[in-house]
């Protein structure tokens, strides 16, 4: 955890944002918002506009201590045309796209080696080869600008870049191969050729908002189910298209696909998308920015206006409608006056609509503050998205997608209601607190996933990292919710824990903005308010949820002490009743020792009356009869009697022997105690020599033997 405050440190105090903090050139700020900034892996990417060029700087490099360079600058060899609003890494991390209105600029990043794993291990300053992107298509058509611009998530070799232009064309460009002709062009309406006035910037499609704005690339449908007879299995491996959204000025949303596998195959433009419920003003008219969020089916678009942003699940089509020609014909006639499209086959369902604060006091008097939103994914989470505006930046957490991807989850039979899910935002950046004061734009916004943080890029190259805390996390699958049944949640999950309630109490409904104005409000009034605002908030946000947290703590507590003072008056009459019962116990034991005496003593005078009242029978028992029988078999005594005097000698004869043998053993021991110790060993040494002679004289008489033969 050491590493989150070195990181914030080290890039707060980065020498590059010191210095550039310090220019004051021209173009420094602008009044549209940017996105200058890309992190990939442990890189963050940014554009220097004065020294027109690309800086590179290791996190994990940063967050330790060095004395080397604290950034690598990467100079291009062919500069972008015009002004660069937005910088993009590939997926692979391979290149960089610079994006301005008047090109795309693709720069090839150099190998990475060393201890850091720093570019052309870790020079300061190095080149890098840059191409322009259509160069010649740009140059000679200038009233056509880039629109949008988006990598190809799907690229094999990292290479595919996806261009959308004001001339209402989608290009896909190879830039591994070829530069300036597109693999693919798909037109996605009518072009500049229907101009109003002779001048090519103003069209009539222009202003009837039927020029693309923005795309994204949808979810990838799921795959069909295997077929039964196993054949085709080769058409299995084939992917689906990735679909494409596409997003007019108008509102209108429209579809196709881009297969890179087949860069021949057109897909046809569908729409627009039908949208639910209907809007007199098409859920605006001026959309700027468009988003496809969580990773399962059914996909979530957002939509990005001056003002509002529009949540909306994408759906089938319902089948009246498809039926209905004349319903058809007319979305037709109305939508794309000047092209012919097909009806899409999905529909849009608007679930919500949220309008972001973008000043804190806004005057009474004036109208509410508009500015073109961009839209950011998160690369934690599936669930939450960023927008930044000229006035600060948003967090939306949206609830729904983890609710629609379990309720997707569940089978068909199943009858469980998907619920209301309102999306939870936070106020995170406020560039601009009130309306009178000076645009601040947000100039750049990326997250680094490890540690989770927010890097935002202002105009004055001010540099905020915001850690992220999400309000909603979706519910992790267990091994034990999938194994169990629907319907079988006990009364203890049902219930809501105290801690959980503590937390939902001291939860805050309006998040508070990290304040970076270009200046301070000029009018006392406008301070008054601020101040004013940020002491509702601390009241309303702060100290009316602690006393809340506080009373439910209150209640809690005295709840437990009266549990406390029941349970132990319960463990005191327990202990009481222990003790009664044992010694009952005790008791019940001396009885029973008593009872088993009186038992055994009443067992032994039933069998002695029972042996005298059998004695006194003239009859014999079945006993009795049975030793007789036995005696008689035996026959005469004298011959037993004879045998047993018999063995009776024998046995007194054995011990005499036995008698006469301890009593030798004992004298011959007294004898061997007798003699020295000398004449033991002279002994012992004659018995050993006599016993060698007497072993030569067998072999001896063994070796005749043999001579002999006998």
């Amino acid at each position: 955890m050491k590493l989150v405050p070195a990181m914030i440190e080290g890039l707060k105090n980065s020498e590059i944002f010191s210095k550039l903090r310090n220019v004051s050139g021209e173009g420094s700020t602008t009044a549209l918002p940017a996105d200058l900034l890309d992190i990939f892996g442990q890189f963050l990417f940014f554009w220097d506009f004065s020294e027109q060029a690309v800086h590179a700087i290791n996190l994990n490099y940063e967050s330790s201590g060095r004395t080397e360079s604290e950034y690598q600058t990467l100079l291009l060899t062919s500069r972008p045309l015009g002004a660069v609003t937005q910088l993009l890494v590939s997926p692979a991390g391979q290149r960089l796209a610079l994006i301005g209105p008047g090109g795309v600029t693709v720069v090839e990043l150099p190998a990475r080696w060393g201890k850091h794993g720093l570019y052309e291990g870790g020079k300061p300053r190095l080149t890098c080869t840059s191409h322009q992107v259509a160069e010649r298509f740009f140059l000679c058509t200038k009233h056509v600008q880039v629109t949008k611009v988006r990598w190809h998530p799907e690229s094999a070799g990292d290479c595919h870049l996806v261009v959308l232009c004001s001339d209402n064309y989608l290009r896909v460009y190879d830039v591994s191969s070829d530069l300036q002709t597109p693999s693919q062009a798909l037109p996605l309406g009518a072009t500049h050729s229907a101009s109003l006035g002779g001048r090519p910037g103003s069209s009539f499609v222009r202003s009837l908002g039927e020029v693309a704005v923005s795309f994204a690339f949808g979810n990838r449908p799921p795959p069909p189910p295997p077929p039964a007879d196993g054949q085709d299995q080769q058409k299995e491996d084939l992917r689906e298209p990735l679909p494409v959204y596409i997003l007019r000025g108008n509102g209108d949303i429209y579809i196709t696909c881009i297969n890179l596998a087949a860069s021949r195959e057109r897909f046809q433009v569908l729409g627009p998308v039908a949208m639910h419920p209907a809007a007199e003003d098409n859920y605006g008219t001026d959309a700027c920015d468009l988003l496809c969020v969580g990773g399962g089916s059914p996909a979530v678009l957002v939509v990005a206006t001056p003002t509002r942003l529009y949540h909306c699940v994408v759906l089938d089509r319902p089948a009246d409608e498809a039926d209905d020609g004349v319903a058809s014909e007319a979305s037709w006639s109305r939508y794309s006056s000047c092209l012919s499209l097909e009806p899409a086959a999905i529909s849009l369902y608007v679930y919500e609509s949220v309008e972001p604060d973008m000043v804190l006091a806004p005057a009474d008097d004036d109208d509410a503050m508009t500015s073109p939103i961009r839209l950011h994914r998160d690369p934690a989470s599936d669930c939450r998205y960023f927008c930044s505006h000229a006035a600060g930046v948003h967090a939306v957490a949206m609830p729904l997608i983890a609710a629609l991807e379990r309720f997707a989850s569940q089978p068909e039979t199943s009858d469980e209601p998907l619920g209301e899910h309102p999306c939870i935002v936070e106020h995170l950046v406020s560039t601009r607190p009130v309306s009178s004061a000076p645009a601040c734009p947000v100039i750049g916004l990326s997250v680094i996933p490890h540690p989770l943080l927010m890097v935002v890029l202002l105009a004055t190259h001010e540099v905020l990292l915001l850690p992220l805390v999400a309000k909603f996390r979706p519910p992790a699958p267990t091994l034990a919710e999938e194994d169990e049944s629907a319907g079988s949640v006990g009364p203890a999950q049902e219930s809501e824990s105290f801690s959980a309630h503590i937390r939902r109490l001291l939860e805050r409904g309006d998040s508070v903005p990290v304040l970076r104005a270009a200046a301070e409000p000029a009018s006392s009034a406008e301070r008054l308010e601020l101040a004013s605002r940020a002491a509702h908030r601390l009241r309303t946000e702060y100290i009316q949820r602690q006393q809340l947290a506080r009373a439910a703590l209150q209640q809690q507590t005295d709840a437990l002490r009266r549990l406390q003072q029941q349970q132990l008056s319960e463990a005191h009459q327990l202990e009481q009743q222990q003790q009664r019962l044992h010694s009952r116990a005790l008791e019940i034991v001396d009885r029973w020792r008593q009872l088993e005496e009186s038992h055994r003593t009443l067992l032994d005078r039933a069998e002695t009356v029972f042996r005298r009242c059998q004695q006194g029978v003239p009859v014999l028992s079945d006993a009795e009869r049975a030793v007789s029988r036995e005696l008689k078999e035996l026959g005469d005594m004298s011959e037993l009697q004879a045998r047993l005097d018999a063995l009776q000698a024998k046995f007194d004869y054995q011990k005499r022997q036995v008698s006469l043998q301890q009593v030798n053993e004992q004298r011959q021991d007294q004898q061997l105690a007798a003699l020295s110790s000398a004449q033991r060993t002279l002994l012992k040494t004659e018995l050993a020599a006599q016993g060698d002679q007497i072993a030569a004289l067998v072999q001896t008489v063994l070796a005749a033997r043999k001579t002999l033969g006998v």
